[in-house]
């Protein structure tokens, strides 16, 4: 069997895994929900983790792709300098801020990479096991309970960072801005910039807009709980997992 259809379908079954504890009266029944978290906004966030988080197999090979490319912008300064350089229109208006804006993406789309590293983990262990395919859900959680701890709360940290800088709504909206501007600039040049190049900063900004979508129209206070009871969810996930296989 291909390594390739082993990973797709570890990539399916922890998507089932995501949906089951996303589910409104799932959540309803363990947690004490705060009134604003509505079963539609349930459903946003469940989304959002669907199709931008742990995409299908189809769609994770078109982000991998695009995140090499933004990983050489992020790796080569000199890629972002040339960047601003053809774009001088944006050093005037956004000024003092953009190191910031940088660094605010950068640590958002960051955080997607990890996700990269548990599936290779998982492939790793479902060798080790044999595994064979099709896995139930009661399969992929003692193979999840494998893998080091630590690894696995390296992976759920990374969520913490993305939904961290979401919560700026300023400040991302600065960088979702900025990386339109950019896209635009490059595109006006394609005998510099590769499509790859382009696709990648497109897909970052697609993230990062699709985000704030669940924050929009809440209150501070609010985005900061819905944060934490994400964290809390993702958490307790991994605990359960493992105080039952481990």
């Amino acid at each position: 069997m291909k390594e390739t259809e082993i990973s797709d379908h570890l990539i399916e079954m922890y998507r089932e895994l995501v949906k089951d504890r996303y589910q409104y009266d799932y959540l309803a029944s363990h947690y004490s929900l705060p009134s604003f978290l509505t079963e539609e906004k349930v459903g946003e966030i469940r989304d959002y983790f669907l199709h931008y988080v742990y995409p299908d197999a189809a769609t994770r090979i078109k982000l991998n792709k695009a995140f090499e490319s933004l990983d050489g912008h992020i790796k080569d300064t000199s890629h972002l300098l040339r960047l601003m350089m053809d774009a001088t229109g944006l050093l005037f208006k956004y000024g003092r801020h953009l190191p910031r804006i940088f660094r605010t993406g950068i640590k958002a789309l960051q955080s997607f990479r990890k996700v990269a590293r548990f599936e290779s983990l998982l492939l790793a262990a479902a060798r080790d096991s044999n595994l064979s395919l099709p896995v139930s859900k009661d399969t992929m959680k003692r193979l999840i309970a494998q893998l080091p701890l630590a690894e696995v709360r390296d992976f759920i940290d990374g969520n913490d960072s993305l939904f961290d800088a979401l919560m700026d709504k300023k400040l991302m909206q600065k960088t979702i801005d900025l990386m339109g501007r950019l896209i635009k600039k490059m595109k006006k040049h394609p005998q510099v910039y590769r499509i790859a190049d382009i696709e990648g900063i497109e897909v970052g900004r697609k993230i990062l807009e699709g985000g704030t979508k669940i924050v929009n129209g809440l209150k501070p206070s609010e985005g900061r709980a819905i944060l934490n009871l994400i964290k809390q969810i993702e958490s307790d996930a991994i605990d359960t997992i493992y105080n039952q296989y481990a």
